[in-house]
């Protein structure tokens, strides 16, 4: 009898195991799924994560790759809105500048608009080389030495020409090896903007002070 009843939980036991996807075991009403981590001795080590279901982990992860997988042709997923948006060509208005590095890599959201790198502008519905002589993204063309230099963003040290600076913001320039913003702006973030009021932050895509 005892026999019997042994056999009758071993086998309701095994289906029961046997029904959770690969990875995840049982221990009483609780779900776990074993987890390879790396030490910092690089010596293999099993993690568990705990689940109220082994469903929990499978639908997290289908709802990522459908999230992406779901934009159309001419859409992007943007992380920040969550959500697909147009792709936008060089000078078109945007949003994020996920929507410009889509088409065009390197272009970056700048006051609502698609903006080529540094040391390119834009042609058409595209970016091309300011100067055929630096055939380099972030590199310009300097006459006075006859070679290409770093374009430097406002605030930031290691200039040796204004056109370094004024490459990254129009009117900026070059005082001790700095790149300073034309009056009255200030740098903020590689970029040239107003001083802001208390509790805001200017936003270099939008153009604008913003709450903080």
């Amino acid at each position: 009898m005892r026999l019997g009843i042994l056999l009758i939980l071993t086998a309701i036991s095994n289906a029961f195991v046997c029904a959770f996807p690969e990875g995840f075991f049982a221990k009483l009403t609780n779900f776990f799924r074993r987890k390879p981590t790396s030490s910092p001795s690089d010596e293999i080590t099993t993690t568990y994560r705990h689940y109220s279901s082994p469903d929990e982990d499978i639908f997290d992860a289908h709802a990522e790759r459908v999230s992406q997988a779901s934009c159309q042709n001419g859409e992007v997923y943007v992380d920040e809105a969550g959500t697909c948006m147009a792709v936008q060509y060089p000078g078109q208005p945007c949003q994020y500048s996920k929507q410009c590095d889509a088409v065009e890599d390197g272009s970056f959201c700048s006051r609502l608009r698609c903006e080529c790198a540094s040391g390119m502008q834009i042609s058409g519905r595209s970016c091309v080389y300011s100067n055929q002589n630096c055939q380099e993204k972030g590199l310009i063309w300097i006459e006075e030495v006859g070679e290409c230099k770093r374009a430097i963003p406002p605030g930031s040290t290691g200039c040796s020409h204004s056109s370094q600076c004024a490459s990254v913001f129009k009117g900026s320039s070059c005082y001790r090896q700095t790149c300073n913003c034309p009056s009255p702006l200030f740098p903020v973030n590689g970029t040239c903007g107003p001083l802001c009021p208390p509790q805001q932050t200017f936003s270099s895509v939008t153009g604008e002070c913003l709450p903080s």
